[in-house]
């Protein structure tokens, strides 16, 4: 079992860019391993993903604009992709609304996502087809199906709490039916709409695990 701590942050003038560090705190060989993420609205602007691997002592560039697939791959060794943890960006999608479900108990709007041409030159996927809770207007299930048109990963978000006035899923599943591997991801504890220093996310919070932890401080006390 993996443990992750992680913060994000909306950055930019108009606070539409986001800031986010995952850090690994369980299992002890992987201690200290970082993510830090810069994540542009801008759909023209390329996301960036820096990994520090401590046994390394370096800080690697994980996620290209010109490396021809922004997925980004594994996301610390699970089925999860780095683009899974993201926000997508309006602009690269296209969307049609297929028709009306019941997902968990729950009516839903089935949606159809298809990146447009550009994005579609960076992923790895085709299309997806979204279950949309219709109360909570959030995402219950996603079918992922790749360039070949065959479904091979699916995602199913359960267990939702209201943590400050925000819906979160304390319980996300990726069925991979490619590597016939599931993730399942726990959320512990969180926070939402509270104060982070913003040097909390920079390169040195990967490098430097006094500086890191001292910022992190503040974060902690707000976990629920």
């Amino acid at each position: 079992m993996t443990v992750l701590e992680a913060g994000e942050k909306k950055w930019g003038a108009d606070k539409r860019d986001t800031r986010a560090i995952a850090m690994v705190l369980q299992p002890v060989s992987d201690k200290g391993v970082g993510m830090l993420t810069y994540e542009y609205a801008d759909p023209d602007k390329e996301n960036d993903v820096l990994l520090y691997l401590p046994a390394l002592e370096k800080v690697r560039r994980v996620v290209s604009g010109s490396d021809g697939n922004e997925d980004g791959g594994s996301f610390f060794g699970t089925e999860f992709f780095v683009d899974d943890t993201q926000l997508r960006k309006i602009e690269e999608f296209n969307y049609k609304l297929l028709g009306e479900d019941v997902q968990d108990n729950k009516p839903v709007w089935v949606i159809e996502q298809v990146p447009t041409e550009k994005r579609a030159k960076k992923t790895q996927y085709q299309k997806s087809i979204i279950y949309l809770d219709k109360e909570k207007k959030i995402i219950l299930r996603e079918d992922i199906y790749n360039r070949a048109g065959k479904l091979y990963r699916q995602r199913f978000n359960r267990d939702f709490a209201l943590v400050d006035n925000v819906w979160l899923s304390r319980n996300q599943t990726m069925n991979n039916l490619a590597t016939k591997r599931v993730t399942v991801l726990q959320n512990l504890s969180a926070a939402y709409n509270k104060d982070i220093p913003d040097e909390l996310m920079s390169e040195r919070s990967l490098t430097d695990f006094t500086f890191k932890e001292k910022n992190l401080a503040l974060l902690r006390s707000h976990y629920k």
